[in-house]
């Protein structure tokens, strides 16, 4: 899974990460700011509290791979980008395709699963594109909406160089 894969960076990927992180939070107090709260967290006595029990409220009721538990719907996700995306920027999302339209907008969204924005720019603007989300095999949620319009593939952004995987399916 996840944890495999990570653990498969080599020293020198993670040391030049961590050089990037240190040389931006001397340049961008905000960058610093979150970097400092993050650790925080990590170190939190009560988050990690908080996540045992979450863990033994839900052991055994979580099957991702069977769709069973904490998987999530489109639904909420639909009326959120209905309501906001349309106010966010009216001239891209006010108006759906005209049926038939020969260039429909093409888009890709990446950490797609359960698929609302998705199922939001297809369904409800007729666009088309692509979608990449982690596979539940891999502790990622399913992708619950599906379309002809709309190609997806599972993707693990934690592989090194899984982004270049990205660039040669989505279509031009």
């Amino acid at each position: 899974g996840i944890a495999r894969r990570r653990a498969m960076a080599t020293a020198e990927e993670v040391a030049r990460l961590e050089s990037f992180s240190t040389a931006l939070a001397e340049h961008d107090s905000a960058w610093a700011a979150l970097q400092a709260e993050k650790q925080a967290g990590w170190e939190s006595d009560a988050v990690d509290w908080k996540w045992k029990q979450r863990d033994e409220l839900f052991r055994g009721k979580v099957d991702r791979t069977q769709h069973r538990g904490l998987v999530p719907f489109t639904a909420k996700y639909v009326r959120f980008y209905r309501e906001w995306m349309p106010r966010l920027s009216p001239e891209l999302f006010g108006q759906p395709c005209a049926a038939g339209a020969p260039r429909r907008p093409l888009f890709v969204d990446i950490g797609a699963a359960p698929g609302g924005m998705c199922e939001y720019l297809v369904g409800d603007l007729g666009w088309r594109g692509h979608a990449f989300s982690l596979a539940p095999m891999d502790e990622g949620f399913g992708m619950q909406f599906s379309h002809p319009d709309l190609g997806y593939t599972d993707a693990d952004l934690s592989v090194v160089g899984a982004w270049q995987d990205l660039l040669r399916l989505v279509p031009p």
